[in-house]
């Protein structure tokens, strides 16, 4: 009897034990789905506008732009416009003219040589020796003298008559010449700019003009212009 005692206390706790284990085991595999979905949690958060894709990071996922977003940008488009349009339009003239006045000096420096052979200057443009890119202008234009054409600008080889100084034109806008060396004002250089157009004006500037006078009908266009002398 005392032996069938000890056996059934045997099975008894060798029943407890086995039940023990399999509510430990149960309890792991219920607990750990329920652990990793807790920590997924802060990244299945959602609403109308944002998606916590990382957990930390939200992005935004609205249909567009506010009135007031379009507005601003719209706002800062215009002023950097009006800043920087300005400044691009100087500098695309200011290129222009810088072309203009290396074909001016080269006209300057063939009525150079002219002068060396000849001991004067003159007025007819097929004496004089052109570098490469300067041609009597197609037109036959005169003007106390002649014209000639060099690399897409009109040029007066003697603008100043008596003076004797070539002139370049830039769009009835903008004017160059180039004094002789042996003429009333020897070596000077001027640019013109028409009085009303601001632009112009600020090309001038920009290559160091100073402003000594104004003059009329000077940029073969009529119409006030100013003048500057440049260094």
């Amino acid at each position: 009897m005392q032996k069938e005692n000890i056996v059934i206390k045997q099975r008894r706790h060798a029943e407890r034990a086995a039940r023990r284990v399999s509510a430990s085991s149960t309890h792991v595999v219920t607990q750990r789905p329920q652990q990793r979905q807790a920590w997924k949690i802060p990244y299945q958060v959602r609403d109308d506008n944002t998606n916590f894709t990382s957990g930390l990071h939200p992005t935004y996922n609205g249909n567009g732009f506010t009135l007031i977003e379009l507005l601003v940008v719209v706002l800062i488009i215009g002023i950097l416009a009006a800043v920087a349009l300005p400044q691009y339009q100087v500098a695309v003239l200011k290129t222009r003219y810088a072309n203009l006045m290396t074909n001016v000096k080269a006209v300057h420096d063939a009525e150079e040589i002219y002068y060396l052979a000849n001991g004067s200057y003159t007025d007819d443009p097929s004496e004089l020796d052109y570098v490469v890119g300067c041609n009597l202008h197609p037109e036959g234009r005169m003007h106390y003298g002649g014209y000639v054409f060099c690399n897409g600008f009109d040029i007066d080889i003697n603008a100043g008559w008596s003076s004797y100084h070539p002139m370049g034109f830039i769009d009835f806008r903008l004017a160059y010449t180039h004094h002789q060396d042996h003429g009333i004002n020897p070596s000077i250089r001027e640019c013109f700019a028409k009085t009303d157009d601001s632009v112009a004006n600020k090309v001038c500037k920009s290559f160091g003009g100073v402003e000594v006078r104004t003059a009329t009908g000077v940029v073969d266009a009529g119409g006030n212009v100013t003048v500057y002398q440049l260094n």
